[in-house]
């Protein structure tokens, strides 16, 4: 639309006023720009400028300077119209809906106007409201291509495919080769059923604007190498795509699928070189620009993607991919406003759009949208019900919900579509043990590590069970397997120095928490157990420096506080007395006043470090200090707690019902009784031998 919206540049030109016409248009904007900074009210130099910009496609600056002119004379209607245009090229409809009902009020028999504010209206994805301001202004204006197509778009969406169709066969009879409305006429002839015309109008298009693209496909080595791509045999696929490429280099879509040739490959530089020497054959084609966008995201960079994405969906707004990448970006920028708005568009275009919901549930929840969240989530799972992909994401992100039961059906759902995948078997073993069937989790890890017997991560969370059902002998060679497998991965590491530390090997588990604090310098709790360890085998300056380490990352660390404050006790009486003033005003903050209170925190303490035994021993103590004290039902809970993490459902639930009495409301305990009630029940059917 910019071409045709700033026709009445020239008519606007001032006498003095340099030319544009001939002249560079950056030497054209550095011009007015020092002319605006000697004479700021020169409102027809900010007009030109305006145009200037426009043409240049920089709308957002161009409407701008429109906007100066208009603050300056607010009876302007060309100045008026020429921002509302601006803005709408630049997408911003917000912006632009106060001036554009400002135009149609001052002008209200200027089609032009309600079509522009129509337009505005569908860009909020206001339909309704933008159906008869699109009426008038095709009345007004019966031949006005723009007119007919956006209320024809209008209609459409509205679920009137009978009223949008004469509008969008005139829209496509005023510009037959204006793509949008070909593709609009078309949707709507399959909403009506007239697939017949539809297909016609679908294959006019292609031999119309990607001439290559029909070429391509009627050729019998493209068919050859789309079966073969298709049969899952890329290589021998992009054997023959670099053939035709040879014999016909400037086939932008040969170079597209032989990207997607060398993307089932793996080969990420190949597939995007590919994709670029598309674009370079013919950078209008927005499907590539969208596909290269998608590919430097799963690569990582987020910044080339944005830019490609976006320029894929100038070209073509109704890529809901893209759109739906895009989103993805500015998710992961931490920008959830815009991803759910991105989103939601792509899934008013595409509502079987199942990776739009699945993403839009998942940004809801991150958002605390409920129940918003959950329909978006059960709608992709309704969309796909037999993708694993699919349903895994939505079964993880139940269980992190908190909705264990229904998530863990859904990874039992994944297991049983792909028996073959280790990551499936993985997935549902993670989700039982945070649900505390152990004994579940450790037949899952057993599978995955019986399928991918190279998984260093595999072994790690088989390990983790083992570990976490006190089978520290068995869990021991896994952990050494994860080591030795996945040499860069830091838990495998933290692990066999807890064990080692435990079984009193310190210079061994001093020597891993080295190397773990190394790999994971952010670990605070490696910190605080290494210098532990050195502190046993007096080596104290080396303990005082890592306990140093584990405040500097949490200032509010109390055991490394009153670590410190002991060490120093001999050797600099004054900084080992601001140590101890410190972890003193921490437990007061904490309204930790007594013994019990310390041991309590300690436990919790060990139970973050995974040494069950040592946080179960402390929470017992603390319990048997306190005696009748106010705070017996929490030790009881976080006792119930970490044997239910440990796998003492017994303990666990014996510790948990002391605390319910005491405390019959709190949720946590309610959710821990249930998930045991749970695990019981899985014991039992496992042992029945059913089938889930």
């Amino acid at each position: 639309m910019a071409t045709a919206t700033y026709k009445a540049a020239k008519a606007r030109q001032a006498d003095g006023l340099p030319p544009v016409d001939g002249a560079g248009a950056a030497d054209a904007i550095g011009l007015f720009t020092e002319l605006l900074s000697k004479h700021p009210g020169m409102t027809a130099a900010h007009f030109t400028l305006g145009n200037v910009y426009a043409n240049e496609q920089r709308f957002r600056e161009a409407a701008d300077e429109y906007r100066v002119v208009v603050r300056q004379d607010p009876t302007d209607t060309v100045a008026l119209v020429a921002e509302v245009k601006a803005l709408v090229d630049a997408t911003g409809y917000t912006e632009a809906l106060l001036p554009a009902r400002e135009y149609v009020r001052q002008k209200p028999d200027d089609s032009s106007g309600h079509v522009l504010l129509g337009m505005v209206y569908r860009g909020l994805g206001d339909y309704a409201k933008a159906e008869p301001e699109l009426e008038l202004g095709a009345a007004k204006a019966p031949d006005d291509f723009e007119a007919r197509y956006q209320l024809g778009f209008v209609l459409a969406k509205l679920g009137k495919p009978d009223q949008a169709l004469p509008q969008l066969r005139k829209a496509v009879a005023l510009n037959p080769g204006d793509k949008s409305a070909q593709f609009q006429l078309a949707a709507v002839l399959r909403a009506l059923g007239q697939t017949e015309e539809a297909d016609k109008i679908v294959e006019q298009f292609r031999k119309t604007t990607d001439v290559e693209f029909r070429n391509s496909q009627l050729t019998s080595d493209g068919i050859k190498a789309n079966d073969l791509l298709e049969a899952g045999k890329p290589e021998e696929a992009a054997q023959v795509y670099r053939h035709m490429l040879e014999e016909k280099p400037d086939s932008a879509w040969t170079a597209y699928n032989l990207a997607l040739s060398l993307e089932a490959m793996h080969d990420t530089k190949g597939a995007e070189d590919a994709l670029k020497k598309a674009i370079g054959i013919d950078p209008k084609l927005a499907k590539i620009r969208a596909e290269l966008g998608q590919l430097e995201l799963a690569e990582g960079d987020m910044e080339s993607a944005q830019q490609w994405l976006q320029s894929a969906l100038d070209l073509e707004p109704q890529l809901v991919d893209a759109r739906g990448n895009l989103a993805m970006i500015y998710a992961r920028k931490g920008d959830l406003a815009t991803a759910e708005k991105l989103l939601r568009q792509a899934l008013e275009d595409d509502p079987q759009y199942k990776e739009g919901h699945l993403n839009l549930g998942l940004i809801l929840a991150q958002q605390g949208k409920i129940p918003g969240d959950e329909q978006e989530l059960d709608e992709a799972v309704a969309l796909a019900p037999q993708d694993p992909n699919i349903l895994s994401t939505v079964g993880k992100a139940r269980a992190q919900m908190g909705k264990m039961s229904e998530g863990i059906a859904l990874l039992r759902k994944v297991v049983a579509l792909r028996p073959d995948l280790a990551a499936a078997h993985l997935d549902l073993a993670l989700a039982l043990a945070d649900s505390y069937d152990l004994p579940g989790a450790l037949t899952e890890t057993g599978e995955a590590v019986r399928l991918a017997p190279q998984s260093g991560v595999a072994h790690f969370y088989r390990g983790r069970v083992l570990y976490d059902m006190g089978r520290t002998t068995e869990a021991q060679p896994e952990f050494e397997a994860a080591y030795r497998l996945v040499p860069q991965m830091p838990e495998p590491r933290y692990f066999l120095a807890l064990i080692d530390k435990q079984e009193g090997k310190l210079p061994l588990a001093a020597g891993l928490l080295e190397e773990t604090v190394k790999l994971q310098p952010r670990n605070v709790m490696a910190w605080y157990l290494l210098g532990q360890c050195l502190e046993q085998q007096s080596e104290t300056e080396k303990a005082i420096a890592a306990w140093r380490q584990a405040i500097a990352l949490d200032p509010n660390f109390s055991q490394a506080l009153f670590g410190l404050a002991r060490a120093l006790r001999s050797s600099d009486r004054a900084e080992s007395d601001q140590f101890m003033a410190r972890y003193v005003e921490i437990q007061k903050q904490r309204r930790i006043l007594d013994n019990a209170g310390t041991l309590a925190n300690d436990g919790v303490v060990a139970a973050s470090a995974h040494d069950w035994s040592e946080a179960t021993r402390q929470l017992k103590a603390a319990i048997a200090e306190c005696g009748n004290c106010a705070v017996k039902a929490d030790l009881h809970k976080k006792l119930g707690l970490i044997d239910c993490q440990a796998g003492d459902l017994n303990n666990g639930e014996k510790e948990l019902l002391a605390a319910k009495a005491s405390k019959p409301s709190d949720p946590e305990i309610q959710r821990a009784l249930e998930l045991i009630t749970q695990a019981r029940n899985q014991h039992s059917a496992s042992a029945a031998g059913k089938v889930y």
